[in-house]
Parts: structure tokens; C-alpha cells; sequence
């Protein structure tokens, strides 16, 4: 057909038998041409082996090329996945951190703390103890912030840490809330008592003042108590009840105060007082009593005081700062 053909042969032809002694040829027809046409073939034999080994000579080198580039990409495959994968999980652990903890000051944030004041709740139920929440508000913190500047408010933030840490123990959790508030969370605690101790010597310890651009401030904290099991019986739920301590201690100006049922607006006793007082004024159950005032010289009767008093149908008679509020 007048192209290049070629072939291995094992010389198993009869015509080959001169041939055998040098093993298997390489075949190879030549096409003749003559004013266009083929006009014949020219038929050359070399040996095969020489060729073969050639061959795998350089297959052999094309195959350690190619898997050197292939160990070379590899390489750098990996080098570049370890290099993302670490910077991912520094990423990762990174976000986490903030997710967990306070930008300014590195303390754990809310989240963080009722997750471990959960923790405590569960830990005291196995093994009978309180658990105490102090919340804490910086007294006159909008005041600093806004005669001496932002950053001498965020100045005034990293002091709290520092000088209340040496009054609790290691296991004690210190929190920041955001803007002035922190939160304190003290495990395994005796009694109640051993709370309001802890805050006494915390006010002491935030009482120093601290050296603001060279201004020495005096520094404050109020505090909101509640106590589990006492006050409640989960991490949320005590968090709100030491935040109501914490208001009635700053309208008192007390310095702290322990929450009570008394004191919390939005108690349930308190809803239902209020709906069983709307039906006693309508059903008349108030009554007016009058208490006299003497002259503690004369003894004579000078007025009398007003006091309305509740004739409640279970309770028996209120006295007024029980309903008035």
C-alpha cells in the first residue's frame, strides 16, 4: 500500500532458519517508488533486542522523571494543604476564642459563663454545696468614660481583673457581661453567708483608686447576689435574679445586696399578689385602720396616721409594705 511497515518476528518461518542465531528481528519494508508509484519493496532485518533495550532504557528514564514530578507535586500538595489546614484550625481555635471570651479584656464572656455556671449547678447537685453569682456594675463608669476619654474607660475595665483575682480562688470564674458589667462565679460554696463575705472583700479590693493619666480615680463596684440552690436552680436564672439584687443594691446605694423574692417586681409570688389584689379591691377587702400619735412628753393625742391593711381571705390581714409596692 506504499507506506512503512515493520514487525517483530520470532523467525519461525522456514525462509528464517539462516537468521535464528541472532535471536528476534526487527522487520522493517520500504516502499520503492518510481515516478510516483511503488514499484517495489526493500526489505531490511535488524536485531530486536538492541532496539528493546533502548527502548525500555528510555522508558525507564521517562518513568523516574515522571515520578520525580510526581514526589515533586506531591510535596508541594502537601506543603500547601499543612500550611492551609494549620492556619484553619489556628483560625478556628481563634474564632472560638472569641466566640467565648471578652475582645478587651480575654475574660470569658456570658456564653461562657453560664455554660460553666451550669456546670457548677450539676457538679453541687451531685455533691451537696451552694453555688454563688455576684454580678458587679462600676460605679460612676459612664462619668470616667466621659470626661477622660474611651481609652481611660478601657483602662479602667483591665484593672477590675487584676484586683479582685488574689481574693478568690483558682476554681472561681471572673466574666465580663459588656460595657461595666462583670460577673463573678464561686463553686462549691458553704452558705449563703460565704457570699456576701466574697463581695465585702471584693468592694475592699476594687476600693483603691487607680492612676489615670495621672489622675488618681476612685473606683466602686456594686454587687447583685443570688445563690443556687436557694434562688434558683439553673445557670440563666440565677444570672437574672443577682441582676435584680444588683439594681435594688445600686437604688439603695448599699454596696450589694442578696436577692429575695421580696425585692424581684417580676417574681411569679409577686404577679399573683398582684392579680389577688385587683380582685380584693374589687370584692372591698381593704380596710382602713388608724393609728395614733402621741407626745412622747404630754401623751396627748396630736393626729392619727392612715394605714390601709388588707384583709386577705387566706393570708389574713397584710400589713401595707407587703401590697403597697
Amino acid at each position: 500500500d506504499g507506506e512503512v511497515a515493520s514487525e517483530v518476528s520470532s523467525l519461525t518461518k522456514a525462509e528464517n532458519v539462516a537468521e535464528r542465531r541472532d535471536g528476534q528481528l526487527l522487520e522493517v519494508y520500504v516502499p520503492m517508488r518510481s515516478r510516483g508509484h511503488v514499484v517495489g519493496a526493500f526489505e531490511m532485518y535488524t536485531p530486536y533486542q538492541p532496539v528493546l533495550a533502548a527502548i525500555r532504557h528510555d522508558v525507564a528514564k521517562l518513568g523516574i522523571a515522571l515520578s520525580l514530578g510526581l514526589l515533586l507535586l506531591w510535596a508541594t500538595l502537601f506543603n500547601l494543604v499543612a500550611t492551609a489546614s494549620r492556619r484553619l484550625r489556628r483560625q478556628s481555635e481563634e474564632n472560638r476564642h472569641l466566640a467565648l471570651h471578652d475582645s478587651l479584656t480575654g475574660l470569658p464572656n456570658r456564653t461562657l459563663f453560664l455554660d460553666r455556671a451550669e456546670q457548677a449547678i450539676l457538679s453541687a447537685k451531685r455533691q451537696p454545696a451552694d453555688v454563688g453569682v455576684l454580678i458587679l456594675d462600676i460605679d460612676r463608669f459612664k462619668e470616667i468614660n466621659d470626661t477622660l476619654g474611651h481609652g481611660a474607660g478601657d483602662f479602667l475595665l483591665l484593672q477590675v481583673e487584676p484586683r479582685i483575682r488574689p481574693v478568690l480562688r483558682e476554681g472561681d470564674t471572673i466574666a465580663r457581661f459588656g460595657a461595666d458589667e462583670f460577673a463573678v462565679l464561686l463553686p462549691q460554696l458553704d452558705t449563703t453567708d460565704t457570699a456576701t463575705d466574697v463581695a465585702r472583700r471584693l468592694r475592699r479590693a476594687l476600693d483603691q483608686p487607680i492612676l489615670i493619666e495621672d489622675l488618681p480615680v476612685a473606683v466602686e463596684a456594686t454587687f447583685g447576689i443570688a445563690v443556687a440552690p436557694e434562688h434558683g436552680d439553673s445557670a440563666e436564672l440565677l444570672v437574672r435574679r443577682a441582676d435584680v439584687a444588683l439594681h435594688v443594691a445600686k437604688a439603695a446605694k448599699s454596696g450589694f445586696e442578696v436577692y429575695s423574692p421580696k425585692i424581684d417586681a417580676h417574681s411569679k409570688p409577686r404577679l399573683s399578689l398582684l392579680g389577688e389584689l385587683r380582685r380584693g379591691i374589687a370584692e372591698g377587702e381593704l380596710v382602713l385602720h388608724y393609728q395614733p400619735q402621741l407626745d412622747a412628753a404630754t401623751c396627748e393625742l396630736q393626729r392619727v396616721e392612715a394605714l390601709v391593711r388588707w384583709a386577705h381571705p387566706t393570708r389574713g390581714l397584710l400589713p401595707p409594705a407587703e401590697f403597697l409596692p
